[in-house]
């Protein structure tokens, strides 16, 4: 799981969360489930989401566990969000933790 995205859902039974789980597993976002980890949170009264400063419902937050500590968190998308921003999130995490990956160079 490590090397991995962390996807975190915080979501509730209204519209808009479904809305935002349905892009979660729309086609375009699927193609790299195998690359992604997901963990759906109902609501945003835990630990978790204090942690993670969650403040509206819905609210996806992009962790990668493979990153130093304080480059972990890659983005957090609260409210509804569109496929493309999810998508454009996907790339850039994993451009980071490729980039991360790789030896150094001198």
């Amino acid at each position: 799981m490590k090397d991995k995205l962390v996807v975190y859902a915080f979501v509730d039974d209204k519209e808009p969360s479904a809305k935002v789980l349905k892009a979660l597993s729309h086609p375009w976002i699927g193609k790299d489930h195998d690359r992604m980890v997901f963990v759906k949170k109902i609501g945003r009264d835990n630990e978790l989401a204090k942690k993670l400063q969650v403040a509206t419902i819905p609210t996806l937050v992009y962790l990668a566990p493979s990153l130093k500590e304080s480059e972990r968190l890659i983005d957090r998308k609260g409210g509804e969000t569109t496929l493309r921003s999810i998508r454009a999130t996907q790339k850039k995490a994993f451009e980071k933790m490729k980039k991360a990956a790789e030896p150094a160079t001198k």
